[in-house]
């Protein structure tokens, strides 16, 4: 995990750094097109974390502003949470059993600003869309597959990894409310889901197909859901 939590945050930096830099050695371009950035942490994964023990996570995103119209944005983020069951076969759940999924998510899109203003901190509000995917594990543990005839069963134990990926619809505001420091909100509807099923052959020759219900940064993956953040913004 800590791995992985090191990449990420790695990979903002860089394109920090990157998106720095581009702005010192292209005045030109810089005067006409790039504004600055926004680097956004969400309050509300961590919050959630706080008093809900079945979830953990965070993330973060950051946004080009191209001419005071446009953010191109990329989000990171982490997320670990025991998920609700979804199999091929009639399971029956003990009380120690285990379907936990445990992952960093990414998602890329642009948004385009509704607001005009003339403020050197403005408040901006935007439409935009998402692709997101996610590269997570999953650990399925103690739980009872009872075959159709109802005449046989085994005992799932299952630890793999799998790929999701879906769109997002979003809107959002942000509001400086000191210097370069902004507030706002986002919310996101996500929809087409799709995950990799996990097939499997216990030692006693039963087949099982693990659909994946969960996804970290998508949540429960029947259909479609929604989403929320509250962000703390930081303009340079």
């Amino acid at each position: 995990m800590r791995r992985i939590l090191k990449y990420i945050w790695s990979s903002l930096l860089l394109t920090i750094c990157s998106t720095s830099a581009f702005a010192a050695d292209s005045t030109s371009v810089s005067n006409t097109w790039f504004r600055g950035f926004f680097v956004d942490v969400d309050a509300v994964e961590p919050l959630v974390s706080c008093f809900n023990d079945n979830h953990k996570g965070f993330n973060a995103s950051l946004s080009i502003n191209l001419k005071d119209a446009f953010f191109p944005t990329v989000m990171v983020g982490y997320a670990s949470l025991y998920a609700s069951s979804d199999y091929s076969n009639y399971v029956i759940q003990p009380d120690n059993y285990t379907y936990k999924v445990k992952g960093p998510y990414f998602k890329v899109g642009l948004d385009f600003n509704l607001l005009k203003s003339e403020q050197k901190f403005k408040p901006s509000c935007y439409l935009g869309a998402r692709y997101a995917f996610s590269l997570y594990n999953y650990d399925v543990l103690n739980v009872v597959a009872v075959q159709q005839d109802w005449e046989s069963s085994s005992l799932i134990n299952v630890s793999d990894h799998t790929f999701a990926n879906w769109g997002e619809f979003v809107a959002g505001v942000r509001v400086p409310v000191y210097n370069r420091l902004y507030l706002g909100l986002e919310g996101c509807y996500k929809w087409s889901f799709k995950a990799k099923q996990g097939k499997f052959t216990n030692a006693d020759g039963t087949n099982v197909v693990i659909n994946q219900s969960y996804a970290p940064g998508f949540g429960d993956a029947n259909g479609t859901t929604w989403g929320f953040r509250y962000l703390v913004s930081f303009f340079f």
